[in-house]
């Protein structure tokens, strides 16, 4: 940043600092007055400093008491410009002390002192040029002054000192002027410096309000000094915690921090916290030394379990569904053959017995290779509105006609023939049967009642589907949406898992709400343009 820059920003924009020394000028420029005015009246002026004419030093002291007056008003005002004043009240004050000096014995007197606080002001506010201008008139007025003198009594000494003090006021004034300006020049940057940490510290605290993960930082004390929305959800915090130690807030997080510093390479285990959740945490040293300020990442471990299993899960079913892929073609060639014997009119009937199990369990490959198949590559559905009595009804003939579900009964009273859900009818089918299949497989008794009952709100039509079978076991509920799980050798695992997604893919969502005695699943879908109706009682 250079002089002339740093100038005309003072011009422009004078800071509180700036009119602080002018203000001090004024001052100065008082406690000079009153002193002067103070020897006049005392008569001490002509023993103190040598005063000639002690009316020319009498006039000087009252304007410059009248200058320090106007000053403090203009100083008030502000007006003129903070340059204007700075230049005239240097200038006056420098002609003031040159005519004290000839009113006394010149150089000699050493008054000149009284010329330094003026020019260091100036060297402070005004630009290069016009520091130059307040030194080039000091030193032409000393000298002319003490020309004038050597007129009635030659002293070549008197011009020597007075030439070495305006080379004094043109030092001084130059060596302030630079200093002032390396000073401005820290200054600015300091200002700068500051405003960039200040911005820099509002997007670190946007960035880490929006951090899905909880950061908490904890000071070399175990002191909490920030945490952010995510982190007061995980630990359930209500209050501001700024400020406290973290033992206090939550010991087990404040345990495990005292473990890890302890020992930074320790295997962290899930902290517990109460209401059977835990918390994954990562601690990050922010700084050297033990007790450095520690930075710590706390995330669901709960949440992070189920991601893991999502992952796994998602790489199993590519891998199934190219492993299914391959089995398609070989298995439509199977087929093929089969159906080709059958029609053979020299195939005993032994062997058309061999020959049907061989194309039901064709059927039944061909139907797990096409739901393993969709895992990979879901159908892309084409909701309609559906009125929902009628399908289920008219769908849960085609079900028992199946040959394999004839003890099997569905109630219907629980829904009004007026409701209606808006989904593709494919897909509502293989959401049914699936349920209806598991209902029936898993039943202990016959006949298998299966019952379904439906309530819409206007936006959305919640279908609960149960059974009067033995239920889910308890350590089963909590696996029976996964892909591949299943308790029975003959099951794919794939009938739930595939429900639950098709019911996803037409905008609702399918769980289990009630795992015995019989099953109850939640099934729901977005409400079509029906009367709308609450028909399900407790």
């Amino acid at each position: 940043m250079s002089g002339r820059f740093l100038a005309r920003e003072i011009a422009d924009h004078p800071t509180a600092s700036d009119w602080r020394v002018l203000r001090a000028l004024t001052a100065y420029r008082w406690i000079v007055s009153v002193i002067a005015l103070a020897l006049i009246y005392l008569d001490l002026a002509g023993q103190a400093l040598g005063v000639i004419r002690s009316d020319v030093f009498l006039i000087v002291a009252l304007a410059t008491a009248l200058h320090a007056m106007g000053a403090t008003v203009t100083l008030e005002m502000r007006r003129p410009a903070l340059d204007a004043q700075t230049l005239f009240q240097s200038i006056a004050d420098m002609t003031g002390v040159g005519l004290w000096m000839w009113a006394t014995n010149g150089v000699a007197s050493g008054l000149g002192v009284l010329l330094v606080f003026p020019m260091i002001a100036a060297s402070l506010l005004l630009n290069r040029r016009m520091v130059l201008l307040v030194a080039a008139v000091t030193s032409i007025g000393l000298l002319a002054l003490e020309s004038l003198r050597t007129l009635s009594s030659p002293n070549a000494q008197a011009l020597t000192e007075a030439g070495l003090l305006g080379l004094l006021m043109f030092a001084m004034g130059l060596v302030s002027h630079a200093m002032a300006g390396r000073a401005r020049r820290s200054e600015a940057l300091a200002r700068q410096v500051g405003g960039d940490l200040v911005s820099l510290s509002r997007l670190n605290e946007s960035i880490v309000a929006r951090i899905r993960a909880g950061v908490v930082a904890v000071t070399g004390n175990g002191t909490v000094q920030l945490v952010n929305p995510a982190a007061r959800r995980l630990i359930e915090l209500d209050t501001s915690i700024h400020g406290q130690p973290l033992d206090a807030v939550t010991p087990a997080l404040g345990a495990a921090l005292a473990r890890w510093r302890a020992d930074p390479n320790i295997h962290m285990d899930p902290i517990p916290l109460p209401g059977g959740r835990a918390l994954s945490a990562q601690f990050v040293r922010l700084g050297w030394g033990d007790y450095a300020p520690v930075l710590i990442m706390l995330e669901d471990a709960d949440a992070l379990a189920q991601q893991a299993q999502q992952i796994k899960l998602a790489a199993l079913g590519r891998l199934s569904a190219s492993i299914a892929h391959e089995i398609r073609n070989p298995l439509a060639a199977i087929s093929n053959a089969a159906q080709l014997l059958e029609e053979s009119p020299e195939l005993s009937e032994d062997d058309r017995a061999l020959n049907a199990i061989v194309r039901r369990n064709s059927s039944r490959i061909e139907s797990i290779v096409r739901d393993v198949l969709s895992l990979s590559r879901p159908a892309p559905g084409a909701p309609i509105p559906i009125p929902l009595h009628a399908e289920c009804s008219a769908h849960f003939e085609q079900f028992r006609e199946s040959g394999q579900h004839e003890h099997c009964q569905l109630d219907l009273h629980q829904i009004d023939k007026s409701v209606h859900i808006v989904a593709d009818p494919d897909h509502l089918r293989r959401i049914l049967t699936n349920l209806w299949e598991n209902s029936c497989e898993h039943a202990a008794s016959r006949p298998v009642r299966l019952r379904i009952a439906a309530r819409s709100d206007g936006e959305q039509v919640t279908i609960e589907l149960s059974d009067n079978g033995p239920g889910i076991p308890t350590d089963v509920v909590e696996h029976v949406f996964e892909p591949f799980f299943t308790t029975r050798s003959s099951g794919t695992g794939l009938g739930l898992y595939l429900a639950r997604e098709l019911a996803r893919n037409n905008g609702g969502h399918l769980d289990l709400v009630s795992a015995r005695p019989g099953a109850r699943f939640q099934l729901q879908l977005p409400a079509g343009n029906s009367v709308h109706h609450e028909t399900l009682t407790a």
